[in-house]
Parts: C-alpha cells; sequence; structure tokens
C-alpha cells in the first residue's frame, strides 16, 4: 500500500497494542523486512511513532535479522532495510537460544552455495554489528568447504573469523 495509506490505517487503528501482548506493528517487522520497496525505510521511519518496534522479537526468540537471514539474495533491494536496523542498534544475537541470524545465513549458503556473495556481505553486516563467531557458526563454515570449496574461499576471504 502506498506510504499515506498505511499512515492512515496507523492513525485509525489501536495499533499501539495494550498490556503484555506484542503490538501489531511489532510482528510487522517480519512482513516489513521482506519488502523490496524502494520507499522501505521511510515507511519504517513513519510507522515507528505509531508503535512499530524495530527491536521485536518474538516468542521463538527471532527477530527481523532473522527473518533477513533467509532472503539474502546477490543484489541490493533489502540492502536499505538492513543498513536502517543496523543505525537502530537492532541485535544481530536476538536471543541466546535457538539458531541466529548468522546460523541462518551460513544454513543458507551450504544448502545453495550460489547466494555466497550475498550471503557473505550480510555475514560480515552481522559480525559489523555485533554477532559473536560460535562453534556453530564454525561449523557451519567447515560444512560449506566440504560443499563448496570456491564459495568457502570467497566466505572467509570477506569473513577471516569464519575460518575457524
Amino acid at each position: 500500500a502506498p506510504l499515506d495509506v498505511l499512515l492512515a490505517l496507523a492513525r485509525r487503528s489501536d495499533w499501539q497494542g495494550a498490556g503484555q501482548h506484542p503490538t501489531p506493528l511489532g510482528n510487522w517487522m517480519f512482513r516489513l523486512a521482506g519488502s523490496t520497496r524502494a520507499d522501505i525505510v521511510a515507511v519504517l521511519e513513519a510507522l515507528e511513532p505509531f508503535g512499530l518496534d524495530v527491536h521485536h522479537v518474538d516468542a521463538e526468540g527471532r527477530n527481523v535479522f532473522t527473518s533477513l537471514a533467509g532472503r539474502v539474495e546477490n543484489d541490493d533491494r533489502r540492502w536499505p532495510i538492513i543498513e536502517y536496523l543496523g543505525s537502530r542498534s537492532v541485535s544481530t544475537k536476538p536471543s541466546a537460544y535457538g539458531l541466529d541470524p548468522l546460523d541462518i545465513v551460513l544454513m543458507r549458503v551450504v544448502d545453495d552455495p550460489h547466494t555466497s556473495p550475498g550471503a557473505a556481505r550480510f555475514v560480515h553486516f552481522l559480525l559489523d554489528h555485533g554477532a559473536p563467531v560460535e562453534e556453530s557458526h564454525l561449523l557451519l563454515a567447515r560444512q560449506l568447504a566440504e560443499v563448496d570449496d570456491d564459495a568457502y574461499r570467497h566466505l572467509v576471504g570477506v569473513v577471516p573469523a569464519l575460518s575457524g
């Protein structure tokens, strides 16, 4: 929908939520993360005053970076939202339990090594924004080396910390 329509809906609705329930706009972060709208940053900025929580973590410990990690592509369509979230200090490690964004993007590369260039850029971003390199990440990098040595060399060329 056009931005003016989204804002009109925000003004008319009780999007702020109440009590202990997550705000509906917090849940929207996952949908908005998948957007390739040219004006996505303007949409996020416009919706934040209405309760959009860019730091939203769901009941399973996932945040918007977790969602984006499964959508790494070799193009620049999602980088405005990634950089915006980084500028807002959104956690690159939203939970101590389960898979984190770095696990998910590395699993994606092991499954499809052709995503390596876009994935390497996202991995580099995550590490630059505080994601720790853990044993699960090193294990996934080693699995990539077994699946596609060229993709592994590209990844550790960009992100040497994954060479273990």
